[in-house]
């Protein structure tokens, strides 16, 4: 991997958008430390796995009491 950016997209509520980069944490881990606000959110994460295309993925979680459910 050369880059990761996740962006966390409130459904209701554009303004709670919080795009975040993600670092090299350790060998080809990366990491940030940011902890959406309890509710639903989208995460779209995209990469740069040196293919053709950017890796993407889209998916739909819950933060509740500070916790993935």
């Amino acid at each position: 991997l050369h880059a990761v950016k996740v962006l966390f997209r409130h459904p209701a509520y554009e303004n709670e958008d919080k795009a975040v980069t993600l670092a090299l944490a350790s060998g080809e881990e990366f990491a940030a430390q940011h902890m959406p606000k309890d509710g639903v959110w989208i995460v779209e994460v995209d990469a740069d796995a040196g293919l053709d295309r950017p890796y993407r993925d889209v998916r739909r979680i819950i933060i509740s009491h500070g916790a993935l459910r």
